[in-house]
Parts: structure tokens; C-alpha cells; sequence
């Protein structure tokens, strides 16, 4: 049976030991033996943490991890406004896809609609269903 690890981000003294041995011209994966990852973990870690000369920065890389942390994380909750600018927009019959276009153009926001979360009421007129709980907490 194949054991998968949890994953765990690269810590600044790994970033540190990834400097010091690309430093010193050790191969690739003698630098992710040494700070215990796979060589694509460092490979990975070196593409998106590259300076604009293409070369690695310890205090950068942890720099725009830290950003990239904040950035992306998974589950977030939806802010009330924006559920509030989406009911809105449902109150006035916009579609699913009239609301995302919208979202993206003027707020900045992607966000995932479909025709999923309509259905037809008793007297044939598209309504949403489970809007609220469609978008993230």
C-alpha cells in the first residue's frame, strides 16, 4: 500500500540550505536529499521563486511564498457584501453567467456559478436554490 505524505510547505532554513547549495554547485538532487523533499519539490520550489535574473533569493523566495500563501488559500469565505451583490443580481433575473462576467469585470472576483443552482418553482419561473450555501462560507 502506497503511503502518501502530508504536505508541508518548504521552511526558511530549507530555503537557506537551497541557497547555500546552489551556492556551492551541488547537484539537484543532492540539495532535496540534504533537506529531506523530492528533487520536483526543489525543482518546483526554484521556478516559482526565481529573482527577475533568474537566480534564488533564500529571503525572496520565502518572501513570495508567504504571499503566494495569502493569495491562495483554499476555502475561504465568502464576504457578506459579496453575497449580498449576488442576491441582488438574482432579485433582478441575471443568469448565473451574466453574475460571474459581472463579478469578474467589476470587482475583481471569479466566482463559479451554473445553471445548477437554478430550478424551476411552481409557477415556472427560474429561481435559485441554495445560492447562499453554493458560495463559500
Amino acid at each position: 500500500m502506497l503511503l502518501m505524505k502530508k504536505y508541508k510547505q518548504l521552511t526558511s532554513e530549507q530555503r537557506y540550505a537551497i541557497y547555500l547549495g546552489l551556492k556551492e554547485e551541488a547537484s539537484k538532487k543532492d540539495i532535496a536529499s540534504q533537506i529531506g523533499v523530492h528533487v520536483s519539490t526543489l525543482y518546483r520550489e526554484l521556478e516559482r521563486n526565481k529573482n527577475k535574473r533568474g537566480g534564488y533569493s533564500r529571503r525572496l523566495a520565502h518572501e513570495m511564498a508567504g504571499e503566494r500563501k495569502e493569495r491562495l488559500q483554499g476555502n475561504r469565505s465568502t464576504p457578506p457584501w459579496i453575497k449580498e451583490k449576488v442576491l441582488g443580481l438574482i432579485r433582478e433575473d441575471w443568469s448565473p453567467k451574466q453574475i460571474s462576467g459581472y463579478l469578474k469585470k467589476h470587482e475583481n472576483i471569479a466566482l463559479s456559478l451554473s445553471r445548477n443552482h437554478l430550478r424551476m418553482d411552481s409557477r415556472r419561473q427560474a429561481k435559485w436554490r441554495g445560492v447562499v450555501q453554493a458560495l463559500p462560507p
